[in-house]
């Protein structure tokens, strides 16, 4: 199935994402992949040196994966 994730859009928090999908298209935060056994990993600028810190890790085998900013 789909996995929805809505993080928050604030520069003091740090995200990292690691994303696997066996079949799917995947959409984490600016970057977009689709396709057969596709992953992706983003981190935010700064994420080393955030105060707080967000780790998303998300494996499909079938559907699609977005990680989007909201606030």
């Amino acid at each position: 199935g789909d996995v929805k994730v809505f993080v928050p859009n604030d520069s003091d928090v740090g995200i990292h994402v690691t994303t696997n999908s066996f079949i799917g298209d995947m959409k984490v935060l600016e970057e977009s992949r689709s396709g057969f056994m596709s992953n992706a990993g983003l981190e935010s600028p700064h994420y080393r040196e955030a105060g707080k810190k967000i780790r998303i890790t998300v494996s499909v085998f079938i559907g699609d994966v977005k990680v989007n900013r909201v606030g």
